[in-house]
This record gives C-alpha cells, sequence and structure tokens, in this order.
C-alpha cells in the first residue's frame, strides 16, 4: 500500500499534508519539521510537479500509472 505524500510549501494558496509509512516514529516528524521550520530541509526541490486543483486527477492518474517519473506532486488551489 502506498501513501500519496504532500509536504508543506509555504507558496500563497498551497498547502501540503504528509502520510507517514508504518514504521516512522512521532519523533522523527518532530525532527523533521524542526527542519523544515529551521530551513534545513527545502521541500520545493522535491517537487517535480505542480498541478491546479481542477487537475488533480491528471496527478493522481500520474501516480498511479507511473507514466511520467515524479517525485512529490503538488496540487494548489488557483
Amino acid at each position: 500500500r502506498k501513501a500519496l505524500d504532500v509536504g508543506s510549501s509555504r507558496q500563497e494558496g498551497c498547502s501540503v499534508n504528509a502520510k507517514g509509512s508504518g514504521t516512522a516514529q512521532i519523533d522523527d516528524w518532530h525532527y523533521v519539521l524542526g527542519r523544515l521550520e529551521a530551513g534545513g530541509i527545502n521541500p520545493s526541490k522535491l517537487i517535480t510537479h505542480r498541478f491546479p486543483l481542477n487537475d488533480l486527477e491528471k496527478g493522481l492518474l500520474i501516480m498511479r500509472d507511473k507514466t511520467e517519473d515524479y517525485c512529490k506532486i503538488m496540487i494548489c488551489n488557483e
């Protein structure tokens, strides 16, 4: 089972929700969130695709069907 993983961005109108794996510990999330807040991790470098909300299906199909290489797909409410 794979989870859709969308992180947090400081871009206006965009947000990211992260789904973790069953092996992640709560301390892992605290560490990552702290690194994000301190600027130690730049999640924008992981985003390979951006779609407006009305193209949500396009992003989901890429992930499901593996028709393109991707790392993270961001859906923005534009």
